[in-house]
């Protein structure tokens, strides 16, 4: 079974060629010290990753075991406790394999990237993103300041879904994708889908299991409100109103159950982009990721990082910095990185099966109430038989919807990525696809923006009290 997996999602990384050029002015031609002195670091460095390996991977196996146990019912049947523990098994190791790379990549050393990586993981970081007219321009950049503020708002990379719901875009997108009337939601990510770097798996991913979480969510509110309406039309009016009240009875449902089929496509298109190796993942894809943005940051686009010039910088950039160079540019710098870092398609985990499952729900829902239609011969030109077509469609729509629920498992901490093997990225304030940082580093980046407006104000009050 392991096998076929492995084969099916071919997620063995080729062996990564490090990155863009990188120029540290600091450094000095090496001495014999110098040499030795590296010498010893680079060994004392892989003893410690080791043996911090070793003691993760205890720690970790005696977790597995107590989580095991614990399932074990004694009262149970014994083939009841052989699913649990098989179940448990199979996920554990993923679960313990991303753990213990979160573990890793905090605490180990690592080699020169990986060092790189976290020193100057916080520095570049824009502050405004690109204005809707540029100075000196001679038309606006309508998309380019759309698709940065959506982005930015929907899937920041320096942001929480707190921080989503606190900008008035993201909560705007959040009601939209909330609301199934008129297909709004459907619209939605359409858009979305279309803004989104679709060569990166964990957006791709991300799109998907919003999508479908979404769709459940919006199911169970569509649900309540049927169910209501089912309920004044067959008890209070004995069935008279059902023409009009029955759910399904409105001028713009046949609006929305046509849009049902491009919510479908639009979930496939999708997954074959995952399926058939378009998009990029993996430890290898956030180096790369990380090495273009650090290269903006020193000032300009140019293929060579800094060092000196990102150590002297603070956290963020200015306006006129974060628009130094145009998307075309950004996007060719990040695949010129995909290349060297020999980043490799992802699949999205344990996702195809649930997606195999989603087919599968489609279809049978098409089959259970496609029957029912054509069996008792409902057509919209019956003034009789009209408004059960419409609600037979309705149920059958919101019971596809429905179905998704087995996809909020991957919203579950811990056992999503481990399930998904994604790794997370997001967008900036100029709308450039980054590595997502983590709750600590974005703690860190809300306290020293704090710390800046609080400056900034203090700044501004002595200035007028001097003028006063």
């Amino acid at each position: 079974m392991k096998r076929l997996y492995h084969w099916f999602m071919d997620d063995t990384p080729p062996s990564p060629s490090r990155g863009l050029e990188t120029r540290n002015d600091e450094e000095s031609s090496p001495s014999l010290f110098g040499s030795f002195s590296k010498s010893f670091s680079d060994s004392f460095t892989h003893m410690w990753d080791a043996a911090l390996s070793a003691q993760v991977d205890r720690m970790l196996s005696s977790v597995g075991r107590y989580m095991s146990n614990s399932l074990v019912d004694p009262y149970a049947p014994s083939f009841v406790n052989s699913i649990y523990e098989t179940v448990w098994h199979e996920l554990w190791a993923d679960i313990q394999h991303e753990l213990k790379v979160s573990v890793m990549e905090s605490l180990t050393y690592g080699d020169e990237e990986d060092r790189l990586f976290r020193e100057f993981r916080l520095k570049g970081w824009p502050t405004s993103g690109p204005p809707f007219w540029p100075k000196g321009s001679m038309c606006p950049k309508g998309y380019t300041w759309f698709r940065a503020n959506v982005l930015y708002s929907v899937l920041p990379a320096d942001g929480t879904t707190w921080s989503v719901l606190r900008t008035p875009t993201g909560f705007i997108v959040f009601c939209i994708g909330m609301t199934s009337a008129y297909a709004a939601n459907v619209w939605l990510f359409v858009i979305l889908f279309f803004l989104i770097d679709k060569r990166d798996e964990f957006q791709l991913v991300n799109f998907i299991l919003k999508f479908k979480g979404f769709q459940a969510v919006s199911a169970l509110i569509s649900a309540a409100s049927a169910s209501s309406a089912m309920y004044h039309c067959t008890v209070v009016s004995n069935g008279v109103t059902c023409p009009v009240e029955a759910p399904g009875n409105y001028h713009m449902f046949v609006y929305a159950a046509v849009m049902e089929p491009v919510r479908i496509v639009l979930v496939w298109v999708a997954f074959s982009l995952l399926w058939f190796g378009y998009a990029h993942g993996g430890k290898e894809e956030i180096l790369a990721l990380e090495n273009v943005r650090q290269d903006m940051a020193d000032g300009k686009l140019d293929g060579v990082r800094d060092l000196k010039a990102l150590r002297e910088q603070d956290t963020e950039l200015d306006r006129h910095e974060a628009e130094a160079s145009a998307e075309y540019e950004i996007d060719a710098a990040v695949q010129r990185a995909r290349k060297k870092f020999s980043t490799f398609r992802r699949t999205g985990g344990f996702l195809p099966y649930f997606l195999v499952y989603d087919l599968l729900a489609a279809a049978y829902v098409a089959w259970c109430y496609g029957l029912d239609l054509l069996t008792n011969g409902f057509t919209p030109y019956d003034p009789n038989t009209a408004w059960k077509l419409w609600t037979t469609i309705f149920f059958a729509k919101n019971q596809y919807a429905l179905m998704a629920f087995p996809f909020l498992i991957f919203s579950m901490p811990v056992i999503g990525r481990a399930l998904t093997k994604t790794k997370t990225t997001g967008y900036d304030k100029r709308g450039m696809l980054c590595a997502g940082l983590s709750s600590g580093q974005i703690k860190k980046v809300f306290n020293d923006r704090q710390e800046s407006k609080s400056a900034a104000a203090s700044h501004s009050r002595r200035h007028e009290e001097e003028l006063h």
